[in-house]
């Protein structure tokens, strides 16, 4: 698959140890919002990222936060699991307010 990366774009795909990464006692998330799509930084136009399990559809998703995502937010901020008021096109977060699933549009183009 390396030679699907465009040049100058190898780093974004180094891998770490898994001793320094931390996900919160939560399962990996292809849907993560912040998961690069199958075809992050190609510069052929093919795949740079196949998903290891099936089921990873979503992946490089970018409309909205996975509920794994929330989950972590919520226990970054040590927030409570009850929801907070409805969240329109736009995240607002007040003080002791608690992530639930905001819905951010989005006008940026990300990857394929």
């Amino acid at each position: 698959m390396w030679q699907n990366v465009m040049r100058g774009a190898e780093d974004q795909f180094d891998k770490h140890s898994l001793k320094h990464l931390d996900f919160l006692n939560e399962p990996y998330d292809y849907s993560s919002i912040m998961h690069y799509g199958p075809y992050a930084f190609s510069g052929n136009g093919r795949r740079t990222i196949i998903a290891l399990k099936p089921g990873a559809d979503k992946m490089g998703q970018r409309t909205s936060l996975s509920e794994i995502d929330v989950r972590k937010i919520n226990k970054l901020y040590s927030c409570s699991r009850k929801t907070s008021p409805k969240i329109i096109n736009e995240i607002s977060i007040g003080d002791n307010a608690d992530v639930t699933r905001p819905v951010v549009p989005l006008k940026v183009r990300f990857f394929r």
